[in-house]
């Protein structure tokens, strides 16, 4: 699995709600595409300016294929006036394994 983490924050003057609208057009259309197991935005509750976003996928080509999507070019038109700057992303890999019982 992979998972990405990414961090951006609000341009001078764009609007939160704005911005909500934009972010949920493209995490609607990102959790139909095959391979997307979470994609999700969030607002910083410590700092109104900063937008969080998490990503799951099952493997790299999804993800990899994500970025050819005709919604993602929308969103970075989209939002490219509503940021600062490029997303700060970070990508992890994923290993699935049992962890030890408790109690």
């Amino acid at each position: 699995m992979i998972i990405v983490h990414g961090r951006n924050r609000l341009a001078d003057g764009a609007e939160r709600a704005v911005v909500a609208d934009v972010l949920g057009a493209m995490a609607t259309a990102t959790r139909t595409e095959p391979g997307c197991l979470a994609y999700r935005f969030a607002f910083d509750v410590e700092d109104d300016r900063a937008i969080h976003l998490q990503e799951e996928w099952d493997d790299e080509f999804a993800l990899v294929a994500h970025f050819d999507t005709p919604h993602m070019a929308t969103f970075v038109e989209a939002i490219a006036d509503l940021v600062v700057g490029p997303t700060d992303l970070t990508v992890f890999e994923a290993a699935e394994r049992e962890l030890p019982e408790t109690g």
